[in-house]
């Protein structure tokens, strides 16, 4: 991690040699959806999302996308992210290293360094993934079982935060647990065969199109009203563009 570090404090000076030689690799550019890919195991089902997909062509302006470099080897080389939010304008830039058992990731914005990532491998899995940002450090490790991942141990700024314990069957990943202290919580579970996403949001939708204008009617409340706000017990969610803009543009300290 120290090392990690150190090369983190050089990186506002090396902007323009990383995005030269990480540019120089690209053999094919596309476009992807929001978030993209991520080399990390279970990057995507611990918060619940999916990886991005391949796109023909370019959005509309107002849509957040990212354009994706891949060498020759069909790595990625470079990722530019877009944001709908600026009216199409690139923000954020990504540039990889990639060496023997050891992929490097540095992480720009316009004011400079974000973070930087060192993910190392051993017989073509990542064992660990140590990350310097400017707000903080962290480090995860990874374990796996019959060449699956079964385990990743969080840490941050050098202390144990979190374990995550991944089931699996013949199907896939099956179960996704996190324990923290004594705390143990489902981050995810597999849907049951035949479920359909769309089909259970719309649904939803229909309760709340019911139930939102019965609950405003009995309001007690004689005087008209301007303006009707709904709480919800769980933190609201918002994009990545819109969770960054609003914290000046900074993010996490892990990306």
């Amino acid at each position: 991690m120290p090392e990690v570090a150190a090369r983190f404090a050089q990186l506002a000076d090396e902007y323009g040699s990383r995005k030269r030689a990480a540019t120089a690799l690209v053999e094919a550019w596309d476009w992807y959806t929001w978030p993209g890919l991520d080399l990390r195991p279970l990057r995507f089902e611990r918060d619940l999302l999916r990886p991005g997909r391949r796109l023909a062509a370019r959005p509309p302006v107002d849509v957040d996308v990212l354009r994706l470099g891949f060498d020759t080897q069909g790595r990625v080389a470079v990722v530019e992210e877009y944001s709908g939010f600026l009216h199409g304008r690139l923000y954020y830039e990504t540039f990889f290293r990639h060496g023997d058992e050891v992929v490097e990731v540095a992480h720009f914005d316009t004011d400079g360094p974000i973070y930087l990532h060192e993910y190392r491998f051993e017989d073509g899995l990542m064992r660990s993934a140590d990350m310097v940002a400017r707000r903080g450090s962290g480090r995860e490790s990874y374990a796996y079982t019959d060449g699956r991942i079964s385990r990743v141990e969080i840490e941050h700024h050098g202390r144990s935060q979190a374990v995550l314990v991944a089931e699996h069957d013949d199907h896939g990943l099956l179960r996704l647990v996190e324990v923290t202290g004594r705390q143990t919580r489902e981050r995810y579970v597999r849907p049951p065969a035949g479920f359909d996403l769309d089909v259970a949001c719309r649904a939803l939708e229909d309760e709340l199109v019911a139930l939102i204008p019965d609950a405003a009617a009995r309001l007690p409340i004689d005087d008209p009203i301007a303006c009707l706000a709904l709480s919800y017990a769980g933190p609201a969610t918002v994009t990545r563009h819109q969770r960054g803009h609003r914290r000046g543009a900074r993010r996490p300290a892990h990306g």
